[in-house]
């Protein structure tokens, strides 16, 4: 026994096979007997018989303890490096601590265990530890194995490289199925994205990313198989990766389903049960990964119900994710019964399959929408940005010809007046070279925003019409409204007080303003009223500035109020 070995466990607590020496070349029949799993022989009755004489042992072996220690002696004389596989096999509710120690030091140190063991469960055998025995060396394995109910049998198996070939076969076969079943569920959403005419770049992302969660949790056992060297790929790979996915299962609600409106004292209920969550697995981590699991899954029952309950008050409230979040929670559900009940059922594993396939389609499903209210999202904002002027947020000067366009062929239907306005600031040059570009954006945003505050009907339109120039369309405005929305306007810039220091006219910025109101028919072009009203601003700014200058058909009008 290895020094490292002696220091866990005292020496009567070991049961020890005989050393195995591997050479192929010299030992043919132990190569034919090792072609299916060995067993060893440590049964339960054997166990019994063990004599011990140590008192502070905390767990001796006998059929009434739960904790039982193994050393195995190993060596291989082969030049090839030899490949040792050692598992236990139908336990219920086991859980195991083993170390790889090659010529007295650690190498590597596994965890493993399983909180459900059904007779024909597809998980009921977990392997425990796949390892590379290179050619010269000794090597020990050491276990401490916690079997609450049954151990039936400890199995022991090694194999050549060429027999490593095969288990690389095999997991390249896995690897063809796993790809096939993929596949197809793509092919399932590149039809639903050619109906739905959507872009396929996200689904993409998704998709290498989910197939290479799914590779290094369902295969992580596997990779083992097909690249030996690798160290310390084992089950904590698969039990973190669960673990985050039930924390990101419980987040997704919290952030999307507006838990913090819809149902407060539940957002709070989610809130400590995402920070439980990432409190558990720190303490678990270290826990053989029975216990760890067998926590994992109540926490997953437990919160079920409330996630449940969550989803359908979203999905009252009209929540947008509500109802794909509900269709995946209860396929995630369903998937996670169907694990206990596959052993019962379904040996071959097909409904495991089942489950996944269809978790995936509808965790697609949601992607799918997902990138539908982006892409809509997305068009919204191109639209805005669109009419919008980038600096001063009110229309720019596209969105004010469509909405003068509009009102011409409106007041022309309905025979009302129509007015409009043309802005612009008094020296805007000179404020600009003196103060600089900086200083002349701020300027044109305060103005902008006081002219837009100016009008009070939701008809009315204010724009910037290019650098300092503004302009106001007024849907059935007669001239004495359109006057006095100029006063108004005028008024309000002068409350602004910015500081002018290059005006001759006053010592703030001022606004000229020019107005034409008339009656549009058939014939009418938005040019010709345009044209008109800066033939006003032009009077105004003659006549010296700081003021309006109005213009309007000879024609009886009601007043407009």
């Amino acid at each position: 026994m290895s020094p490292y070995a002696a220091a866990l466990l005292p020496e009567a607590a070991i049961v020890s096979t005989d050393s195995i020496r591997f050479n192929p070349h010299q030992n043919a029949s132990f190569i034919k007997e090792t072609e299916s799993p060995l067993t060893i022989g440590f049964m339960l009755d054997n166990l019994d018989s063990i004599d011990w004489q140590q008192p502070d042992i905390r767990h001796p072996i006998g059929r009434t303890s739960d904790i039982y220690w193994f050393v195995i002696n190993l060596r291989n004389d082969d030049i090839r490096p030899a490949y040792a596989s050692i598992r236990f096999t139908q336990f219920r509710a086991h859980a195991f601590d083993a170390w790889l120690i090659r010529d007295g030091e650690v190498q590597e140190r596994f965890r493993g265990g399983l909180s459900v063991g059904l007779e024909n469960n597809p998980f009921a055998t977990l392997n425990s530890i796949h390892s590379t025995l290179e050619q010269g060396h000794s090597y020990q394995i050491l276990y401490r194995v916690d079997a609450r109910e049954y151990l039936y049998a400890l199995h022991f198996m090694m194999e050549t490289a060429s027999e490593l070939e095969q288990t690389r076969y095999s997991f390249y076969l896995q690897i063809g199925v796993f790809c096939g079943i993929m596949l197809f569920i793509a092919l399932c959403n590149f039809l639903a994205f050619f109906v739905l005419k959507d872009f396929l770049y996200l689904v993409t992302c998704i998709w290498i990313f989910s197939m290479t969660v799914h590779l290094m949790s369902y295969y992580a056992s596997g990779f083992r198989h097909w690249v030996v060297d690798i160290p310390s790929l084992n089950s904590e790979i698969i039990f973190l990766n669960y673990h985050l996915s039930e924390i990101l299962g419980v987040l997704f609600p919290i952030l999307f389903l507006n838990t913090k409106s819809n149902s407060p004292k539940l957002h709070k209920l989610l809130l400590f049960a995402v920070a439980g969550l990432v409190i558990m697995y720190l303490f678990i981590y270290d826990q053989p990964l029975g216990v760890a699991t067998a926590a994992t899954e109540a926490a997953t029952v437990l919160l079920l119900p409330i996630l449940f309950a969550v989803t359908i008050i979203a999905w009252r409230n009209k929540q947008a994710f509500a109802l794909y979040y509900a269709m995946a929670l209860s396929i995630l559900s369903l998937y996670f019964i169907a694990l206990i009940l596959t052993g019962y059922f379904f040996p071959d594993k097909i409904s495991s399959v089942i489950s996944f396939v269809l978790y995936v389609i509808l965790f697609q499903m949601i992607l799918i929408s997902t990138a539908q209210i982006a892409r809509v999202n997305n068009i919204f904002f191109q639209a805005k940005i669109s009419v919008t002027d980038e600096l001063t947020g009110i229309a720019n000067r596209r969105a004010f010809d469509q909405q003068l366009q509009q009102a011409i062929k409106q007041c022309s239907e309905s025979g009302t007046p129509l007015s409009c306005l043309i802005m612009d600031i008094d020296f805007f040059k000179k404020y600009n070279d003196t103060l600089g570009h900086v200083a002349g954006d701020e300027c044109l945003v305060k103005i902008s925003a006081a002219i837009a505050a100016s009008l009070n009907r939701q008809e009315d339109t204010a724009a910037r019409y290019g650098g300092e120039e503004f302009a106001v369309v007024l849907p059935g405005a007669d001239a004495k409204s359109a006057a006095r929305v100029a006063t108004v306007i005028l008024d309000a810039i002068h409350r602004l007080g910015i500081p002018h220091p290059d005006s001759s006219v006053s010592q703030s910025v001022t606004l000229s303003i020019g107005a034409m109101t008339l009656f549009a028919d058939e014939q009418t072009e938005p040019k010709m009223l345009i044209e008109a009203a800066d033939q006003q601003l032009y009077l105004a700014k003659k006549a010296g500035k700081d003021r309006y200058c109005q213009r309007s058909e000879p024609a009886k009008t009601e007043e407009f109020v």
